[in-house]
């Protein structure tokens, strides 16, 4: 399937007209405006980058965390990563306190938020 892709690689979200988008932040930004979910400020969308890059920070370091361990001991491994004092308790700590002061879907966080439980369910 891959050899099919725009880049060979997933996600890719193919359109009723058989255009098919692919790189995961690129189908999100995608969806994101195409819902009207996306800011239209510059800078509102440069924040919302910012935190999707954060979330790909906390994915990878989620993701790092107990590689090679038995499924058991993994999952243990990445609850004490998000738990207070693990490594990425930090980053969820900050996105969260930039999330504070009533910010609304169409201030993108919706997107940033769908990122985040992509990452948190993957």
């Amino acid at each position: 399937m891959k050899g099919t892709t725009p880049f060979g690689s997933l996600p890719v979200l193919e359109l009723a007209d058989g255009t098919k988008l692919s790189q995961q932040r690129s189908v999100l930004r995608f969806a994101g405006k195409e819902l009207n979910l996306f800011p239209t400020d510059n800078l509102a969308c440069c924040q919302v980058d910012m935190l999707m890059d954060a979330l790909d920070d906390i994915a990878a370091k989620t993701n790092a965390t107990g590689q090679g361990l038995e499924q058991s001991e993994k999952n243990a491994k990445r609850a004490a990563c998000v738990a207070e004092g693990g490594s990425v308790f930090g980053i969820l700590q900050k996105i969260d306190s930039a999330g504070e002061g009533g910010r609304g879907a169409n201030d993108g966080w919706s997107e940033a938020t769908a990122k985040a439980l992509y990452c948190l369910l993957t």
